[in-house]
């Protein structure tokens, strides 16, 4: 393993830097960077083992493991344990989710009309006896796309970034509401709208306009328990892109800011504490990062080439750790010590999709600070690659195709 340590102290760059940063970097001396670079001798001390491969059927998608069985899903079929439990006869199947803290999946397919009507959504709840309950339906607004669906205090957000607007359901489908987060907003594809679930609170970042020189264009919502959105703080990004909230109630923001002509956007990481408001911090990004996640009270940002690891409280002063050579991070897993990220060394655009190839899965072992890899498949390439990490097991799985691995974290 080679350290590369950089002292930046010239006052050329501390201008440089103050001119980009809304931290004073009177409080620091120096800006230190440390380069990890990662020779192919060095490994973590957290391993992963291969227990077993099996298959499952064409086209499937592997939902959920649970008591042994397996649940998985095509674009018209649910099936457990390759036994059918539920299908549909029109439309395709969009969304499919196991209902936090049950065993019942929810299921959404989509059913396009004729002469511009809305197309029309079906949600259902399935157990593994078939249909727990009657189906309903909502309504896709015209040139909207699919919603975000996410599950907060027992009830079903359908989340439509176009108009910045969330819709509420009880799991039965009756309607608790429709809701706005802000008096005027036109619909606009540009715009994002990102939740977070944290201690049992939704927070969203919405955005008020898709004005792309609007320097505080990014807004922080709370989701209290009327559901109505409490506006929280507004952040001087113009769109965002990734967020995340530490245990200590800390939110890290991954976006970009506008230059004066809208067009140029630069990335930044922008921290908020949201204990303590008046310690807001920002720095500026090479790029924006594929992946955004907190760990042991520090902010992990992964690129293509690297990852940066930051103190909140010291954003100039990052651990950056180089890969040897650089990958496409498609998922990540965060157990107590080790962070799993499966990769692929290439990524081709076909006429039925996005094809992966060289897919590797990198080990970094955040004690250590150091980072392995196990290649999976060299040769082949995969339309369906992702991990599935059990909750409270050192077990994960990963799909490529019909192939299934199962992997065991060995100390």
């Amino acid at each position: 393993m080679y350290f590369f340590i950089a002292l930046h102290y010239h006052e050329n760059i501390i201008n440089w830097l103050n001119s980009r940063m809304h931290v004073s970097i009177k409080k620091y001396i120096t800006t230190v960077f440390f380069f990890v670079f990662l020779d192919s001798n060095i490994y973590s001390d957290n391993q992963i083992i291969l227990e077993k491969t099996f298959l499952v059927g064409e086209n499937e998608i592997v939902l959920s493991f649970s008591n042994d069985q397996i649940i998985t899903y095509t674009k018209t079929t649910i099936f457990l344990d390759e036994q059918r439990i539920y299908s549909i006869e029109a439309g395709i199947i969009t969304h499919a989710e196991i209902v936090p803290g049950t065993d019942i999946v929810f299921v959404v397919s989509i059913q396009n009309q004729e002469n511009k009507k809305p197309a029309i959504l079906t949600c259902q709840l399935i157990s593994e006896t078939g249909r727990e309950e009657p189906s309903w339906q909502a309504d896709v607004p015209y040139d909207f796309g699919l919603p975000e669906i996410i599950f907060s205090k027992s009830k079903i957000f359908f989340l439509w970034p176009e108009s910045q607007t969330y819709f509420i359901y009880h799991l039965n489908g009756i309607k608790v509401g429709s809701f706005s987060l802000f008096e005027k907003s036109s619909g606009d594809h540009e715009k994002k709208l990102i939740p977070i679930n944290h201690n049992n609170i939704l927070y969203l970042l919405g955005m008020a306009s898709a004005d792309l020189t609007n320097p505080e264009n990014v807004h922080l919502f709370e989701i209290g328990a009327s559901y109505e959105p409490k506006f929280i703080t507004s952040i001087e990004l113009t769109i965002p892109y990734q967020a995340s909230i530490s245990s200590e109630n800390i939110l890290a923001t991954v976006g970009t800011v506008s230059k004066e002509n809208g067009f140029e956007q630069t990335p930044y990481l922008f921290i908020y504490p949201l204990d303590e408001p008046e310690k807001v911090s920002t720095v500026i990004l090479h790029k924006l990062p594929r992946h955004v996640f907190w760990h042991q009270h520090q902010i992990f940002l992964v690129f293509k080439d690297r990852i940066h690891r930051y103190n909140p409280y010291g954003l100039l002063n990052p651990t950056i750790t180089l890969f040897n050579q650089p990958v496409f991070p498609l998922d990540i897993v965060n157990t107590s010590e080790t962070i799993f990220m499966l990769t692929a060394g290439k990524i081709t655009a076909e006429r039925t999709g996005a094809r992966f190839s060289s897919v590797s899965i990198l080990i970094y072992d955040i004690v250590n600070n150091v980072v392995s890899n196990q290649a999976v498949s060299s040769n082949q390439a995969y339309s369906k690659v992702h991990m599935l990490h059990l909750d409270n097991s050192p077990s994960f799985y990963l799909q490529l195709d019909k192939n299934i691995y199962h992997y065991q974290l060995e100390h």
